[in-house]
């Protein structure tokens, strides 16, 4: 069995996030005066921290290099954040933009391969238009007022 990029930076993500929260809590201990660190000490941390952020967006570029012609692993990757794909969803990055790609890129699709690829794009568009209403739904729910308080 052959372990996939997105296992193998599943894995690398897991530790390093392991060890960002160790990093995170030592720099939030450092203001608080319980703990004598002298000025090197302070930036070694810092520099460490700033390796360790360096070391994610490394792993990460050379996991999306490694996926190749996955394409939908190379658009959607499984190890992106929620926060990450919130982004490029408000950046207008959705799923559907796939197509675009490779109705303008692939000229040479059989008639059998244009029938699934049309298939999947309204598929595609219904899910990002339902996603789109619930989106919409929460939003108007945190921003309007309860139309019934209780009575206490």
């Amino acid at each position: 069995m052959q372990i996939t990029s997105s296992e193998t930076f599943r894995t690398f993500f897991n530790d390093w996030l392991h060890r960002h929260k160790q990093f995170v809590q030592q720099l939030t201990h450092l203001p608080d005066g319980t703990t004598c660190v002298t000025p090197v000490e302070e930036e070694t941390l810092v520099a460490n921290f700033l390796s360790h952020c360096l070391q994610y967006y490394q792993e990460k570029s050379a996991a999306m290099s490694v996926a190749g012609d996955d394409v939908f692993e190379f658009f959607s990757p499984p190890w992106f954040s929620s926060y990450e794909k919130l982004i490029l969803w408000i950046g207008g990055f959705k799923p559907g933009m796939v197509f675009k790609l490779i109705t303008t890129s692939v000229n040479d699709l059989t008639c059998e391969q244009k029938d699934q690829l049309d298939n999947i794009r309204s598929e595609t568009k219904q899910r990002e238009k339902d996603l789109m209403g619930r989106f919409a739904l929460l939003q108007q729910s945190v921003g309007d007022p309860p139309l019934m308080v209780p009575c206490i």
